[in-house]
């Protein structure tokens, strides 16, 4: 099999209705999450979560706003709009996670990243739905294990320009710079 990324292919598929040439996958970043998903066995996941995930968010703002503490960095917004708040919160927590950060802040991390940390580990207790960000942390443990029988993999943009996760998953595939036409 043959497998060829780049950011915009995911759209491709809308411009172009014919049928794509025996064994080779043509996909942007949502056809490589669920390709790899059904490869790995990591399938099954709901795509209208983000209601729930802000919901919990909220949730774990609220609890620590109530639980006094700190003088948290995203009071004064969450007051005046909580649940666009907790999305923004949500999205920040997930370019994290997506960027390879743990949530375990060293002494010396500025106060937003431990707030930041202290949002995550109230937001889990929950057990929160998977959304994208925890999706693609699942792949990338799973392919430090496994490995989909692509025989070439090709990337349409320099590796370099792409998302860190995007990096990571597509080194451990053994991606190679696609060559220009």
């Amino acid at each position: 099999m043959h497998l060829i990324f780049g950011l915009a292919l995911d759209e491709e598929k809308l411009l172009r209705p014919r049928p794509l040439e025996g064994g080779v996958w043509r996909v942007g970043p949502a056809g490589l999450l669920h390709l790899l998903e059904s490869m790995l066995g990591h399938t099954g996941h709901r795509e209208d979560t983000d209601h729930l995930r802000i919901g919990r968010m909220n949730r774990a703002a609220a609890a620590l706003l109530q639980d006094g503490g700190p003088e948290w960095f995203f009071r004064r917004s969450f007051e005046a709009d909580p649940l666009g708040t907790a999305a923004d919160l949500l999205r920040r927590r997930d370019e994290l996670l997506l960027a390879g950060w743990d949530f375990q802040p060293k002494p010396q991390a500025p106060l937003r990243l431990q707030q930041l940390a202290a949002l995550q580990e109230r937001y889990l207790r929950e057990a929160p739905p998977p959304g994208i960000a925890e999706r693609w942390t699942a792949l990338l443990n799973a392919l430090q294990e496994q490995t989909p029988p692509f025989e070439r993999v090709e990337v349409v943009e320099p590796p370099e320009l792409l998302p860190p996760h995007l990096q990571r998953v597509l080194k451990r595939l053994g991606a190679q710079p696609r060559p220009a036409p």
